[in-house]
């Protein structure tokens, strides 16, 4: 080989080495770019398989959870049901309590009145009977002037009976006497007559009583004496009807 061609092939060597050291350090770059991705990628993909199990594993709770939520909807539904069953039951209920305490009000005012006829009956039943009695003067001691009367009471008789006037004592039975005058009251049939006296009638005995059958109207006791000196008597009058 010539000088001349030595010269040429020495910078054609030097680029060739130069180019194979350039190429073997890309080839190096791209094998570490090569390997760093695989490293990158297979990192991803531990990544993703734990991401898609993570995922799975929520999966099955949403469908856990989600079948949890329809038992419980039903369960809701059921008790919504059973709510609105037992709201009209307790309407039906107060309905039912209101009608009652009307009618146990209803029975109250109906007892009352029964209890208040059964009291008026049994009043007319002792009426009939002559039973009931009211005392019109008690152990009064009641003067009468000279040749002269004194009423010892006056009171009205609503129904048909007899008064008796007893005496306890009195200043001479020989001169005093007691009688009766009955005014007679609208519902009496009297005629032309609008009074009637009875007596005056003696006592027989101390102490006496003496009866005087009476009908509906103003009713008047008195005593009567005959004598020129005043005189007194003791006497209870009572009503019977």
């Amino acid at each position: 080989m010539r000088r001349g061609d030595e010269a040429t092939m020495k910078p054609l060597w030097r680029l060739t080495v130069v180019l194979l050291l350039v190429i073997l350090v890309m080839g190096g770059v791209v094998g570490l770019v090569y390997f760093d991705e695989q490293q990158l990628l297979s990192s991803q993909s531990s990544t993703l398989q734990q991401q898609s199990q993570t995922i799975l594993a929520q999966s099955s709770s949403i469908q856990s959870q989600s079948s949890a939520l329809l038992k419980d909807q039903k369960a809701i539904t059921t008790l919504e049901a059973n709510v609105t069953a037992t709201e009209a039951a307790l309407r039906q209920s107060q309905s039912e309590v209101a009608n009652t305490s009307t009618l146990q009000a209803q029975i109250a005012v109906d007892t009352a009145r029964i209890t208040m006829l059964v009291a008026q009956i049994d009043t007319l039943t002792s009426i009939t009977a002559l039973s009931q009695s009211t005392v019109e003067l008690s152990q009064q001691l009641v003067p009468v002037p000279s040749i002269g009367n004194q009423v010892a009471a006056t009171f009205i008789a609503n129904y048909s009976g007899y008064v008796t006037v007893r005496m306890t004592t009195i200043s001479d039975i020989n001169n005093v006497q007691v009688g009766a005058i009955i005014f007679f009251a609208p519902s009496v049939d009297s005629g032309q007559y609008s009074s009637q006296p009875l007596g005056p009638f003696s006592y027989s005995a101390v102490p006496d009583t003496l009866v005087f059958p009476v009908t509906p109207g103003s009713i008047t006791i008195f005593l009567a004496n005959s004598a020129s000196i005043p005189e007194n008597a003791t006497l209870t009058v009572t009503y019977h009807y």
